[in-house]
């Protein structure tokens, strides 16, 4: 059983978070993607999670906004032209 206050803190965290992420995001470790509802319809977002399936998860979920699947502990991230282009991010 979670406590009781974890879906508290959770969103408390978030919408104090929200206030301060202007721009474009790139939200490294996004988990399921909590912080999603609180960007504006205008914000380009792009999530990287290591779990497959989170990721399968919130693409159903979120089908606006990019995310993908990366160890980044054991393989590079690969910004540039080799891996993960701003291009392709935001689609």
């Amino acid at each position: 059983m979670a406590p009781p206050l974890t879906g508290y803190v959770s969103r408390r965290r978030n919408e104090l978070v929200s206030r301060y992420v202007r721009g474009d995001v790139l939200d490294v470790g996004c988990g399921l993607g909590t912080i999603i509802p609180f960007l504006d319809a205008g914000q380009r977002y792009v999530g990287i999670e290591i779990s497959q399936e989170f990721v399968a998860y919130l693409s159903q979920r979120f089908p606006r906004r990019r995310f993908y699947s990366r160890n980044v502990d054991e393989e590079p991230l690969e910004l540039g032209e080799r891996g993960l282009t701003p291009s392709c991010w935001w689609r």
